[in-house]
């Protein structure tokens, strides 16, 4: 991953100018699997207002500037244009301010971002010596800076790892066919912008049985949230829309090697940090077997979490609105992320994930795919007046190879989801990550160490 705040840059992007002078500006390249070795020696060509009409942009890399982008526009649609007429690459200047990330927006030629000021820098001395000829890339040189991360990130304080075996967590609709895979089979041979999945989405999600909502959880999680966002007027804009069903609807399997549990230095309590990574279709486990579970590699998926996650972070006012809506996703993508941002996550909000639901709250909901939605009703219980009033897990337990007709049926004749011990509440929360599922043996012992590790029972 590169991220440098403050620190020194993880990747470089050499420019040599007419005059023969060469200096190297702070930059991050994009994560995926775009060669960037074939871009060296190409010209470099800053576009007025972003206009690619107005240069000739053929075989070139042009710099195009985030504060001059459109706010309904994603970076997609604005390098896709550029890719139309010519260009190779593209360079975009100030997309993290003084931070810099991996560009991980889904494009087709790479694109390497600088900061603000090495962006601001890089285009006055373009200016200054345009006529003399064009400038071109010299070279591009990325620091693994890793190690010192580590030391940074696990010196600091006691810690407990706690590693983990045969625990592992899957994308959405993970069985079916993705948003992702079905947006890639309507246009062939190109990579779709996410004002592209908006429009797929919305035409299809009632037409497409693989989009339904008796059928597809990610489209069931969507219609929750879209409510939710509906509120702050975030709906309308596709570029913003798009942007998470295109992130929510990729396909992966991802390991959890281990959770590390620290006292928290911004708050009193614990805090902890997870290590994903890479899981392979050889897991043993037969219901996996001869599906292709990584569409997007993983440290690319991630990459793209993050680099939306550090969009979030900075947004202030909706930074508080997440934290508050969605407590339970925010802590385990602050969690996810420790390791790179140095973010704190409260560790009893993600202990809370990985541990057992023990019954449905409130009333059966009128609504059908929400009544047929084993986990529509594994929230807190709440008073009249929104407080919660007793917690609950959010892991639902499911053997392995049941039949999801039969448990269907179940819940249809029942009207809850069979569990136990049935709870009682006034209002149902709303707003939370959805439970999880999975089988018992690595997650039962996760969670009932981590519990004990941050001394909640």
């Amino acid at each position: 991953s590169n991220f440098s705040a403050g620190g020194p840059s993880w990747a470089e992007l050499g420019v040599r100018f007419p005059n023969g002078q060469q200096r190297s500006f702070d930059g991050a390249f994009q994560a995926g699997s775009h060669s960037l070795t074939d871009i060296q020696g190409i010209r470099i060509v800053a576009l007025p207002g972003n206009r690619v009409a107005d240069r000739d942009v053929v075989g070139a890399a042009v710099i195009v500037v985030e504060k001059l982008k459109p706010g309904t526009t994603s970076d997609g649609a604005l390098i896709e244009e550029a890719h139309a007429k010519g260009a190779r690459c593209v360079i975009k200047v100030g997309g993290g301010g003084s931070l810099i990330y991996r560009v991980a927006d889904p494009i087709s030629i790479p694109c390497i971002a600088l900061t603000l000021d090495d962006g601001t820098e890089l285009l006055n001395a373009l200016a200054q010596c345009e006529h003399r000829g064009h400038s071109t890339i010299a070279n591009l040189t990325e620091h693994d800076r890793r190690e010192g991360l580590k030391q940074e990130r696990w010196g600091s304080g006691n810690s407990v790892f706690v590693h983990m075996q045969g625990l592992q967590l899957l994308t959405l609709d993970h069985q079916d066919q993705t948003l992702s895979s079905l947006v890639s089979a309507s246009r062939p041979g190109r990579v779709a912008t996410y004002e592209e999945y908006y429009s797929y989405f919305e035409e299809n999600k009632n037409r497409k049985d693989e989009l339904s909502l008796a059928r597809s959880k990610f489209r069931r999680i969507f219609e929750s949230v879209w409510s939710q966002l509906r509120r702050v007027g975030i709906t309308g804009n596709p570029a913003q829309m798009g942007k998470l069903l295109a992130l929510a609807g990729q396909r992966g399997c991802f390991n959890m090697d281990y959770i590390r549990f620290f006292p928290a230095k911004k708050r009193s309590g614990t805090s902890c940090a997870v290590l994903i990574s890479d899981a392979h279709p050889d897991t043993g486990i037969a219901a996996f077997e001869g599906m292709n579970l990584c569409e997007t590699q993983t440290r690319d998926l991630q990459a793209w979490g993050a680099h939306e996650a550090m969009y979030i972070a900075t947004m202030g006012e909706f930074t508080r609105l997440i934290d508050f809506m969605a407590p339970s996703l925010w802590n385990f993508v602050k969690c996810a992320n420790h390791e790179f941002f140095g973010w704190e996550a409260d560790a009893s909000k993600v202990v809370k994930l990985f541990t057992a639901c023990t019954g449905p709250v409130g009333p059966v909901p009128s609504v059908d795919w929400q009544r047929e939605d084993p986990t529509w009703r594994i929230t807190d219980e709440r008073n009249r007046l929104g407080f919660v009033t007793q917690t609950q897990g959010r892991v639902l337990w499911n053997e392995v190879g049941a039949s999801s007709s039969t448990a269907a049926a179940s819940r249809k004749q029942n009207g809850n989801t069979g569990f136990s011990r049935r709870r009682h509440g006034d209002k149902q929360a709303t707003g939370d990550l959805e439970p999880t599922r999975g089988t018992a043996s690595a997650s039962r012992r996760f969670a009932t160490l981590c519990n004990s590790i941050c001394g909640s029972r």
